[in-house]
């Protein structure tokens, strides 16, 4: 059976290693069923949350908001759903959706620097009674 781990990251979050040391003990409880989703944020937490999930060999689903772009990865929506005009709202229901799917949340943030779209995204999936765990990393 399939676990989804929600991945997700302040965009100021830049660890990749870190990131990865916790992904793989997912990995190792996990083994082939474990699937990181994530918000295909182009910056941060995201994309190291696809980049840890790609380089070793773990199964990634991307959950842009509506406006992004659709890709490969993007397996909840067909292409249509996608490229739609910008509009915040999109940003907080790709949230929802996030929290939705996830069997779990982790979610990275910089201590003392705001994270609105990962808190978002925690206490949706913590109000759907997931197991959720924010890392709190010190600036550098």
């Amino acid at each position: 059976m399939l676990y989804y781990l929600a991945v997700v990251g302040s965009r100021s979050f830049t660890d990749k290693g870190y990131m990865l040391e916790v992904i793989l003990r997912y990995q190792e409880k996990y083994g082939l069923d474990l699937v990181i989703i994530s918000g295909e944020c182009p910056s941060g937490g995201d994309r190291l949350a696809k980049e840890n999930a790609l380089d070793n060999g773990i199964e990634y689903q991307a959950y842009p908001p509506r406006h992004g772009k659709w890709n490969q990865y993007c397996e909840a929506h067909p292409p249509e759903y996608y490229n739609q005009p910008y509009n915040v709202k999109y940003f907080w229901e790709r949230n929802t959706e996030i929290a939705e799917k996830c069997n779990e949340c982790i979610g990275f943030v910089v201590k003392g620097i705001r994270a609105n779209g990962t808190m978002d995204t925690i206490n949706k999936a913590t109000k759907l009674n997931k197991p959720s765990m924010v890392y709190f990393i010190p600036q550098e």
